[in-house]
């Protein structure tokens, strides 16, 4: 009788998740900033951003997630910040989101994604603020796969996205836009009139999920 050995050989393999949005919404209003997302789904990472005359507390929502400021400009009598809270809770009804802006009017931008890392999902940030028909954020470092989010505010005029991004939201002088990369770097871009704008970028790190499987070496 031959004696025959088998040997079995675990593999493991990440996948990642490609971000998907699941919801988007924009609101303005005079004292206190609130907007809605409905129905999040538990997981999923939310996107806040505010531009005020007033002074920015950080933000609340009625599922009790916590908040985490990706960077703040600063103009001249206004600031801009966005916000985001990682694997957020479930909400059978409608979350409202309140920013107290201290008094001031407010423009405010939410949106929500699928297939974002739960436990550290920001790669990286950043922000700029100058004159002009030209709005960029600044270079990101990235990773392919990443989902890359810009934000733009400009004091008095429309802002139109960037050619190969997606707008998202866009009340008055203001946008919100998105892609998954494929690149090592991003710089958000959108185009305006010549006023003084402020932009927000931030590139965020998908989901993974592991699969197991074996080879037979014989």
């Amino acid at each position: 009788m031959k004696n025959i050995l088998l040997l079995f050989l675990l593999l493991s393999t990440n996948v990642w998740a490609t971000p998907t949005l699941v919801r988007s919404n924009q609101a303005e209003g005079n004292p206190q900033a609130t907007i809605t997302l409905p129905s999040n789904n538990v997981g999923n990472l939310l996107i806040i951003t505010l531009e005020t005359t007033g002074s920015i507390v950080s933000p609340s929502d009625t599922a009790g997630n916590t908040w985490t400021e990706i960077q703040e400009v600063d103009g001249v009598g206004w600031s801009y910040e966005a916000w985001y809270a990682k694997n957020c809770k479930a909400s059978a009804s409608t979350n409202t989101i309140t920013l107290n802006d201290g008094g001031g009017y407010a423009r405010v931008m939410a949106a929500e994604f699928s297939g974002v890392d739960t436990v550290s999902p920001l790669r990286n940030a950043n922000s700029n603020t100058s004159t002009g028909t030209s709005l960029t954020t600044g270079v990101i470092t990235t990773v392919s796969g990443d989902l890359v989010v810009g934000w733009f505010f400009n004091n008095g005029a429309s802002v139109t996205s960037g050619g190969s991004y997606t707008p998202i939201t866009s009340p008055s002088d203001a946008l919100m836009e998105y892609k998954v990369t494929s690149t090592t770097s991003e710089n958000p871009d959108a185009t305006s009139s010549s006023n003084q704008w402020s932009a927000v970028g931030g590139a965020f790190i998908p989901s993974t999920t592991s699969t197991t499987h074996y080879n037979i070496i014989q």
